[in-house]
């Protein structure tokens, strides 16, 4: 899953940009948060981009953009597997904000 999510955050985001990940542990699950400078995704397509084969092209790269938008589809699915939730927010500054979180049990962290 971060493997895909950063992947993509590079495809997607100008070259030499920063993407940062945080992750914190928050009442019986962990929270990964991706932030990228790529271009929004539209209201209307942050459900769409985890069904399989959905794209949005880079419209820095156009039709070059590689991937079969298999991607996000596999990773909400792992997600949800491990009964967690996958999500994406738009950043103020520009860009989005990648959010899954995942359950742990509290006797597994010191």
């Amino acid at each position: 899953m971060l493997f895909n999510l950063l992947s993509n955050a590079n495809k997607y985001s100008p070259e030499g940009s920063v993407i940062s990940l945080v992750a914190q542990h928050l009442d019986g699950s962990v929270r990964f948060e991706l932030h990228d400078t790529a271009p929004v995704i539209p209201d209307e397509s942050k459900e769409l981009i985890f069904t399989p084969y959905f794209r949005i092209e880079n419209p820095e790269r156009g039709s070059e953009t590689p991937g079969l938008g298999l991607g996000l589809a596999i990773s909400k699915k792992l997600v949800e597997l491990h009964k967690g939730k996958i999500w994406v927010e738009t950043n103020r500054e520009g860009g989005n904000t990648f959010i899954f979180t995942l359950p742990v049990s509290e006797k597994n962290i010191n």
